[in-house]
């Protein structure tokens, strides 16, 4: 029996401990799994969690300014680098 988390109610729970429903189930043994996971085995549970706040609050538009603002400036870099820094151009003497 799958679980919905936005309509699940009292007596769900309720059928799904009676019939042992969860039994017949396979065993999630994934990446993320809190035990036994990758993540979970080099203990990055807690900062995976706190990136996964950090997304979860923050509006896509500040995040969209954010890679914005990183491109721009990894760009100009890599132009600053690639342009030879030339003597500024003298305007012609007239007499």
């Amino acid at each position: 029996m799958r679980i919905n988390g936005t309509t699940v109610s009292a007596t769900d729970f309720v059928k799904l401990f009676t019939e042992k429903t969860f039994l017949e189930e396979e065993e999630y043994t994934g990446f993320l799994h809190p035990i036994d996971g990758v993540v979970a085995k080099y203990g990055l549970t807690k900062p995976l969690g706190y990136v996964m706040w950090f997304f979860g609050t923050t509006p896509s538009w500040m995040i969209m300014i954010g890679i914005s603002f990183i491109s721009r400036q990894i760009m100009s870099n890599r132009i600053n680098r690639r342009m030879p820094q030339r003597a500024p151009v003298q305007a012609p003497k007239s007499d």
